[in-house]
């Protein structure tokens, strides 16, 4: 547990906090607040292994997170597009 706690303090210093994210990483207050990429985000790439329970990376062209490590609670305003269909490939 102490190694996924360090991991995850390392992704935090990494990853970039912009105005246009959800407080208290950016300035979007909490009323103005919608989905956020936990809530399954078709535009969210999920890190592997236990990282992957909160962070990923934002594949949303239209997105000012487009392209950037992003923690699951942090962004979605004007960017978040949920319910994508989890389809199992058939070997």
């Amino acid at each position: 547990m102490e190694n996924n706690n360090k991991i995850h303090n390392e992704l935090r210093k990494a990853c970039k906090e912009l105005p246009e994210d959800y407080e208290p990483y950016g300035e979007i207050s909490n009323d103005e607040r919608g989905g956020d990429c936990s809530c399954d985000c078709k535009f969210a790439v999920w890190l592997e292994g236990d990282e992957g329970l909160d962070w990923c990376v934002c594949i949303n062209p239209k997105s000012h997170r487009y392209g950037l490590l992003t923690f699951e609670h942090q962004a979605g305003a004007n960017c978040f597009k949920g319910a994508k269909k989890h389809e199992k490939k058939e070997d």
